[in-house]
């Protein structure tokens, strides 16, 4: 009866300190197979808003614009629709093409139900990225809209959206920030780039 006694409190210690378990496994590291779009502009966000360069913000609809010069931006504003338009999902892994070379990166949506039709991204000799453009289209049997977001490092943030509508026809909305200096160049960006 001792001995068992004894081997039930062993079990028992056991079963509640797994990590004490020299065999355990550590956790796979996960690979992403594209650039990944969102991490590169959350760091741009947080070097933007560190620095917060001297900027001039252009705001056109139809032709009408609009031109003002913010003493500061919220670049988690700004930036978000880059960041929300990552293509590193599971399910996605074979809707893209990608075409590499020295100084351009570039992938084409494979299946037309997407939305993010196309990201390209050109690359400075250290394969950082210096602009990135990505084409975002929607349609319905109502509407289609097309959306360019345009980002040159340390010159300018744009994004571009063609609305086309039965009901209420076309519309063209541009949104542009240019920076008037180049302090935005002061701290240095890494990212993960997957080829």
């Amino acid at each position: 009866m001792k001995i068992l006694h004894i081997s039930g409190l062993l079990l028992m210690a056991l079963s509640i300190a797994p990590g004490c378990n020299p065999t355990s496994d550590p956790a796979p590291t996960v690979t992403n197979k594209f650039f990944d779009v969102s991490g590169f502009f959350q760091a741009e966000v947080e070097r933007l808003n560190q620095l917060q360069p001297s900027v001039e913000k252009s705001f056109v609809v139809n032709q009408i614009k609009e031109i003002t010069e913010p003493s500061t931006l919220n670049y988690q504003l700004e930036l978000s629709p880059f960041i929300d338009s990552d293509i590193n999902k599971k399910a996605w892994e074979d809707k893209y093409s990608i075409n590499s070379s020295l100084e351009t990166l570039s992938y084409k949506a494979l299946d037309e139900q997407l939305e993010i039709k196309e990201i390209t991204i050109q690359l400075d000799p250290t394969n950082h990225p210096t602009h990135i453009q990505i084409i975002k289209i929607s349609e319905s049997p109502l509407s289609y809209n097309k959306t360019t977001l345009s980002y040159h490092l340390n010159h300018e943030i744009e994004i571009i959206s063609t609305q086309k509508n039965i009901l209420t026809g076309e519309k063209e909305i541009k949104t542009k920030v240019s920076f008037l200096n180049k302090r935005g160049s002061a701290i240095n960006t890494t990212s993960a780039l997957t080829k």
